[in-house]
């Protein structure tokens, strides 16, 4: 008995410990739905971020009307192993008719974090890090907070930057998306690149792979951020 009892333990122990990762160190692959395979998008992400893409791709279906508030400094994906190629991309979408998903940021502004991001000039709704080979179809990033506070503010709706030197994000695809910003802010754009990696280092590209291009935008509405 007392055998068996262990085993049973060790058993719960094992679940419990994969819980809330469906492909608990293994590259993700096929169709998920959003809440479903995963309750949030950052939870997806987290996954994404630590297992990566297996053959095929992952397409991430997320519920129409689903809303979420983004954690602290925003979503980033900064894939670290078995990276997005052609042949297995990342998609997140809408996944049926209906309103787009809505991805947002606290009314409160507590959803940022104050001078880390970008040496401390910036945060993002969604960072990219170095990331290929994803698209965005029929999503919307809504920064909320109206205040005056400027440390508060999301100066970035999608923001891409570099993973390092050699590792630029290529091949992003961004489509049927609102992303919508306060004008308040002066430093605020809805879809931006920069010349630095997710530190705030500048970050020159030295080889081809590094730099930031095959970027398409398309179908989108950007909303009411102070540049272009």
């Amino acid at each position: 008995m007392k055998k068996i009892l262990n085993i049973f333990s060790a058993f719960a122990l094992l679940m419990i410990m994969t819980q809330g990762n469906a492909n608990a160190g293994a590259p993700l692959t096929g169709t998920k739905t959003i809440p479903g395979t995963y309750a949030t998008v950052a939870a997806a992400i987290t996954d994404l971020n630590a297992n990566g893409v297996g053959t095929g791709g992952v397409i991430f279906n997320i519920a129409p009307g689903h809303t979420e508030i983004v954690p602290s400094g925003g979503l980033i994906i900064n894939i670290t192993t078995d990276q997005p190629t052609s042949g297995n991309p990342v998609v997140f979408q809408r996944g049926s008719a209906g309103a787009n998903p809505i991805i947002q940021t606290d009314v409160s502004g507590s959803g940022t974090i104050t001078g880390t991001a970008l040496g401390g000039t910036g945060d993002a709704i969604l960072w990219l890090v170095g990331t290929d080979y994803i698209t965005f179809n029929n999503i919307n990033f809504v920064e909320q907070y109206t205040g005056g506070t400027q440390s508060l503010k999301m100066e970035y709706g999608i923001l891409m930057v570099r993973a390092s030197s050699t590792d630029g994000c290529r091949n992003v695809t961004i489509n049927g998306c609102t992303i919508q910003q306060q004008q308040s802010n002066i430093y605020s754009s809805c879809i931006s690149t920069a010349n630095r990696d997710a530190a705030g280092v500048t970050t020159n590209p030295t080889t081809t792979d590094g730099r930031h291009e095959s970027i398409s935008v398309q179908g989108c509405t950007l909303n009411n951020s102070f540049n272009g």
